[in-house]
């Protein structure tokens, strides 16, 4: 199973760090986002200008751990690291009634990182900006190679066409204070209209593929009742991280230009036919 996760971000600190320690005062966790910019590289359609996207990091390596314990909001920091999924229970409650609503396990998605380092303290947010447009190459980019898990799903939308699919990655890197039975992440891929269009039409379980693109985060919100007083209510759900290509290489187990001619003349053929014999 294909192998390569690497994701490179250059941004601002949003908020100081979490920071979780044991007891004894060990290093636990550090929790943070980053606020990262992208441009126009050939998405006209989806990137038409300068966005920003906030980035939910989660780190357990405790030497890691201390560096972040020094970083404070405003900072802009330098990291390589990895997509990794884990499969957590979300817990959200009622606000009505307090009662807890159950809802199926579902995999988080955050970034590990694996480098990090602190280039300017306490910047303006003029001065991010600049420092992100010089950087905008740099501030939000992404290299995977997986392997679809699942057939990919696609839909149109006032002429705009999407297509999502779940690749099997394994790691790459080990992840220290990680669960060692874990060898394998889970992420999501979100492309646009003619990529969109292409993948639908290439590619199918077992497909594997290299993606050039960047990390999207959004907050999803969901129509939730409660079973309890049968209040029904609105809950942002956990932040979503997915992978946006720019570029899409077909590895293996895709249907070439040729393959996807030929079903659509097949289709047409057989179209025809039904026709006539109608």
């Amino acid at each position: 199973m294909s192998r390569h996760n690497e994701i490179i971000l250059y941004g601002k600190m949003h908020k100081d760090p979490l920071i979780r320690l044991t007891d004894d005062g060990d290093f636990v966790m550090a929790r943070f986002s980053l606020d990262t910019i992208i441009g126009n590289r050939d998405m006209q359609s989806y990137v038409d200008k300068l966005r920003y996207q906030q980035l939910w990091i989660l780190a357990r390596d405790s030497e890691i751990i201390e560096k972040i314990s020094d970083y404070h909001k405003n900072d802009m920091i330098y990291l390589k690291g990895v997509l990794t999924t884990q499969e957590i229970i979300k817990r959200p409650t009622c606000p009505n009634c307090q009662s807890p609503i159950p809802i199926d396990k579902a995999n988080a998605t955050y970034i590990t990182p694996i480098f990090i380092k602190r280039m300017e303290q306490n910047v303006t947010d003029a001065q991010a900006l600049e420092l992100l447009k010089d950087s905008c190459e740099i501030s939000n980019q992404a290299m995977i190679v997986g392997t679809l898990c699942r057939d990919p799903q696609s839909f149109t939308k006032k002429g705009k066409t999407t297509t999502n699919y779940q690749l099997a990655v394994n790691r790459k890197y080990f992840i220290k204070d990680g669960d060692p039975m874990v060898k394998t992440d889970y992420p999501w891929v979100r492309s646009y209209d003619k990529i969109a269009k292409n993948d639908a039409e290439a590619l199918s379980t077992n497909s594997e593929v290299l993606i050039d693109g960047f990390i999207n985060s959004r907050i999803p919100t969901r129509k939730l009742t409660c079973e309890a007083c049968g209040h029904s209510f609105d809950w942002n759900d956990l932040p979503v991280l997915e992978i946006i290509p720019y570029s899409v290489e077909y590895l293996k187990n895709c249907k070439s230009l040729e393959e996807i001619d030929k079903e659509k003349d097949e289709l047409a053929e057989n179209l025809v036919d039904q026709i006539l014999k109608e």
